[in-house]
């Protein structure tokens, strides 16, 4: 009689480091198109651009371990490029806003408070519109997420 061969270790295994490689991936992609659709500030938001990835010790939705991961920017201004300005400023959060156009135009050759308070006044009176780089990279990585997910699973399987 022929015996029979346990590999659920094996399989488990595989199926764990293709769930991570997969994570890895999709953050990757999504890291990369967001870098593509930055519009050019002088390279400081897109050069500002990275991913991390965790493990976690339950996942959100399982009882098994599971890994989160997170693609941004650490840039004040990003927020502004990716949502644009209205055209009036509420109390709220202005202090935040003068911080961060200030700091945004000392590296975009605006050297003197007359012109940086003539740009807050401009973006007052008329906004800014938005440039979206994020929504749009998220939005193509959820399209792509089965595909990237299946290729590394696959690849790992395939060492078995």
């Amino acid at each position: 009689m022929a015996e029979i061969e346990d590999n659920t270790d094996k399989v488990l295994q595989a199926h764990e480091i293709g769930r991570l490689r997969g994570v890895e991936a999709l953050l990757v992609f999504v890291e990369g198109r967001m870098v593509m659709n930055v519009s050019v500030d002088k390279g400081d938001l897109r050069s500002s651009i990275c991913h991390a990835s965790h493990l976690t010790k339950t996942g959100d939705l399982s009882l098994e371990p599971g890994i989160d991961g997170i693609v941004g920017t650490n840039k004040n201004h990003a927020i502004y490029v990716e949502k644009g300005t209205g055209q009036h400023l509420t109390s709220v959060g202005h202090e935040d806003f003068i911080k961060n156009i200030t700091e945004w135009g000392l590296k975009h050759g605006f050297t003197d408070a007359s012109s940086i308070m003539g740009l807050i006044r401009h973006i007052r009176k008329h906004g800014t519109k938005a440039h979206p780089f994020a929504r749009p990279a998220i939005d193509e990585g959820q399209q792509v997420a089965d595909a990237i997910f299946k290729s590394e699973m696959d690849k790992a399987m395939a060492g078995l």
